[in-house]
């Protein structure tokens, strides 16, 4: 083998990809048609960010060599970093074809499934590369992920247990195991293991989301609404859509049963309340605890930089918000106080989701929609201030619309990922 390729590869597994990087592009330098060392470089670059011309070198690897099917489990791995994931899996079903017995394709295949949010398909793919290596981590750590999105949480925990006790120093391992628990409600067990994790790799951004959302859920508050939140993520994104919009509808008929009924009135209030505080802790909770995590001296390091900003923004909000009902205390609410309340009480919803959309335009499209609501609130209250009450009612209405809107926006944009 040529020696650069040697050196790449070690490079490589030292996780050292600027200097495996250099290497390989040495290897092409001897021979410019190299497959290997184009896939090889490829997989560097990837981890680099540099996906259009990592996919350049995927290609041209397979064109050298189209039997290759390590070639095309690279372009497979491309394809998935850039969300192309359809994509994606025609190639490593090529891989597949090209060679059956190799878990890692498996692998690959399983985790595009989860991506797509097929969970069986994800399991069958798993346990397919376990016929091959039973022993595979990539495979075991997948199949627990199913299982646990399947609801089997017992299962997913068995599998786990015996992953780590055959490779107590796998990183990625403990971290599922900590999701497991977390599924499972057993947040003290999932810390520890979310710790033991970032211990053995700093870097585990799994791990590290795990540690935040344990942490949270030790108020119990934060810890009921995240059981909700796991289990919606088990569900299709069809299936979240066809749940939140029913229990709006639910809610709009219950007022209109509250209407024609007026007898039944004071029985439907306190359900309409209920679903009114869930559907707001629903969106207000995760970036509210995450606010209160700063205050903890562990927590605040745990969070990451999107995390900060985003309870950061909520903070303002919020405070702005307490600014206005102070003000009605004192000058009433029928002052120009309570509209300060309101909007700034409002606009926490579409700046709450601005985090929960992919980076790319999703995410400045909400930024910009909720600047501009932000705007268009604060000039009702400046109308109003000014005594333009019929002006100030009709902008107000605008508002309200508006944050209604995005936050139906936002609800769909959660599910779409930028092709990068």
């Amino acid at each position: 083998m040529n020696t650069h390729l040697t050196r790449g590869h070690l490079f490589y597994e030292h996780r050292r990809f600027t200097e495996a990087a250099e290497q390989f592009r040495q290897a092409l330098g001897a021979d410019p048609n190299d497959p290997s060392a184009k896939s090889w470089l490829a997989l560097c670059l990837l981890e680099e960010r540099k996906f259009e011309e990592a996919t350049r070198l995927a290609e041209e690897s397979i064109h050298a060599a189209p039997d290759d099917e390590f070639s095309h489990y690279v372009l497979a791995r491309t394809l998935w970093a850039r969300n192309r994931r359809r994509e994606a899996l025609a190639s490593v079903r090529e891989a597949i074809r090209l060679q059956p017995y190799d878990a890692a394709n498996f692998a690959l295949e399983s985790q595009i499934h989860l991506d797509l949010r097929d969970w069986q398909a994800a399991l069958d793919s798993a346990d397919r590369g376990l016929e091959i290596d039973p022993e595979n981590v990539g495979c075991n750590n997948l199949r627990s992920i199913a299982l646990t999105k399947l609801g089997r949480g017992a299962d997913a925990s068995t599998t786990m247990a015996s992953v780590l006790a055959r490779h107590p120093e796998d990183a990625v391992s403990h971290a599922t195991q900590g999701w497991n628990y977390l599924h499972g409600g057993k947040t003290k067990v999932a810390l520890d293991h979310f710790r033991e994790a970032m211990r053995l790799d700093p870097n585990q951004e799994w791990a590290r989301a795990g540690i935040v959302e344990a942490l949270k859920a030790r108020n119990p508050i934060y810890g009921l609404l995240l059981r909700y939140f796991l289990w919606m993520s088990r569900l299709s994104g069809p299936a979240q859509g066809f749940i939140i919009l029913g229990a709006y509808f639910g809610n709009q008929l219950l007022r209109n049963v509250a209407q024609a009924q007026p007898a039944l009135a004071p029985w439907i209030l306190p359900i309409q309340i209920a679903y009114i505080v869930f559907a707001l802790s629903t969106w207000l909770a995760s970036p509210f605890f995450d606010l209160v995590l700063r205050l903890d001296k562990y927590g605040r390091h745990a969070l990451s930089r999107e995390q900060t900003i985003g309870s950061n923004w909520l903070g303002l909000c919020l405070a702005i918000a307490v600014a206005g009902l102070i003000g009605c205390l004192f000058a009433g609410f029928d002052s120009p106080w309570f509209w300060i309340l309101v909007v700034f009480g409002i606009i926490t919803i579409p700046v709450s989701g601005i985090f929960r959309v992919s980076e790319g335009w999703p995410r400045v499209a909400v930024s910009i929609v909720s600047v501009a609501l932000a705007l268009l609130g604060t000039g009702a209250i400046t109308l109003f201030w000014l005594g333009r009450d019929e002006a100030a009612a009709s902008l107000a209405g605008v508002f309200a619309i508006g944050v209604f809107i995005t936050s139906i926006g936002i609800n769909a944009l959660m599910f779409h990922r930028i092709k990068k």
